[in-house]
């Protein structure tokens, strides 16, 4: 364990970044910390996923850019 002092500007940095996460997962309809997946979600978790190899998936636009925005290494 470190025993390095954290600012308040990192603390405050640390919940800024949290909270832009997790409106971006809001924005595309994941629930924070949900471990079991029903069908339906299973598939538009396949959809995303899809969406960004760019494969064809059944994405509306207003997802298909929620979807986009949750991209890893943008």
């Amino acid at each position: 364990m470190s025993n390095r002092y954290v600012t308040e500007a990192e603390k405050a940095g640390t919940k800024r970044r949290k909270a832009a996460y997790l409106t971006r997962l809001a924005e595309t309809g994941i629930k924070r910390r949900q471990l079991l997946l029903t069908d339906t979600e299973t598939q538009r978790v396949k959809d995303i996923v899809a969406c960004w190899r760019d494969e064809p998936c059944d994405l509306i636009d207003e997802e298909l850019r929620a979807a986009k925005k949750l991209k890893p290494n943008k």
